[in-house]
């Protein structure tokens, strides 16, 4: 094959992935079960802004512990908690809204046709799948962090050295924004894992029975986790002005990031990320920031190579099922 003829395959594979994206991100929020007087667009604007409250509420609530008498060791040390407030609920949003989706991580019987009927390379259809999840995904994870990043990065950060400042919303929004990415991809995985490995009447069962458990516990984590992170994350009392400047850094007086046992907590490993992108004291967290981003590159693998297995396998399923009989999520 000749270079330009190279060069057209890999344009009308491009188009291809940009129709396609387009498609399935408009497919996303369709859905024949639902009146057609339902916007469900709409609707995912409304959990997002009902999901967006509580960390509004907590940024201003913790506005009150911060002042221009305390120093850069002391600022610092006092956010620590309260950023794995916001790093652990922007987990649980997504988690949660994941998991309502369950069924709409896989091709439905509209976008089998599509896919079965069309001269397109398997692996166009699963990253404009995928990159039309992860749109939505990062999308809902934005709107639910944005008010609690203006807040928090105008009190946490107000008092700090402009660059810090500028900093702490970019800081903030990475950090929350990848932590949610991270639970979507991993539960995306599982499904793709499940759908390979398991029969299809099996498959039924556990799917359904996975998606209830899942439920059951984002709604837990939604409600708990959030303040048990900042519990366990507490502050040393201990933690005076003359003992922050003698310290090496001063995540050393914060439970979690002083211990062994919370370096192998996800939201502590996007805490990492946080600290790197502020740049207060990146080398303490160093290890943590690469440990969150390596979890993010290894799931989206995992996530890609399993999806893109049995994608084919999905389409046949809805090809061949009837129009009027149920899809179990994952086929």
């Amino acid at each position: 094959m000749t270079g330009r003829g190279r060069g057209t395959g890999v344009d009308d594979e491009r188009a291809q992935f940009r129709l396609l994206f387009r498609t399935f991100l408009g497919g996303l929020f369709e859905n024949d079960l639902v009146p057609e007087t339902v916007d469900l667009r709409q609707s995912a604007l409304w959990l997002a802004a009902v999901f967006m409250i509580p960390p509004a509420i907590f940024a201003l609530f913790v506005s009150l512990s911060y002042g221009s008498w305390m120093t850069d060791e002391e600022l610092a040390l006092r956010a620590v908690p309260q950023k794995l407030y916001f790093i652990g609920y922007s987990m649980a949003a997504v988690g949660f809204v994941t998991v309502l989706v369950w069924d709409k991580l896989f091709p439905d019987r509209r976008d089998a046709i599509v896919a079965g009927s069309l001269p397109i390379r398997t692996r166009t259809l699963v990253f404009a799948r995928l990159s039309a999840l992860i749109a939505v995904v990062v999308g809902f994870a934005i709107v639910v962090n944005l008010p609690g990043t203006v807040i928090f990065s105008f009190v946490a950060g107000n008092y700090l050295p402009l660059e810090a400042f500028l900093r702490y919303p970019v800081a903030h929004f990475m950090a929350t924004v990848s932590a949610g990415l991270l639970v979507f991809l991993a539960l995306a995985a599982l499904q793709a894992c499940l759908a390979l490995v398991l029969p299809v009447r099996l498959l039924r069962r556990v799917s359904m029975l996975a998606q209830l458990l899942f439920v059951i516990v984002l709604i837990e984590w939604l409600v708990f986790a959030p303040g048990l992170l900042v519990r366990l994350a507490a502050i040393d009392p201990g933690a005076t002005s003359e003992a922050l400047a003698a310290a090496d850094g001063p995540y050393a007086f914060v439970g979690l990031t002083s211990s062994r046992a919370g370096i192998w907590l996800p939201p502590v490993w996007f805490l990492g990320v946080y600290e790197i992108i502020w740049g207060f004291d990146p080398e303490a967290f160093r290890g943590l920031a690469v440990a969150g981003l390596l979890a993010l590159v290894v799931t989206l693998t995992i996530a890609t190579l399993a999806y893109g297995a049995v994608f084919r396998r999905v389409v046949r399923h809805a090809l061949e099922t009837p129009p009027d009989v149920a899809r179990p999520a994952g086929l």
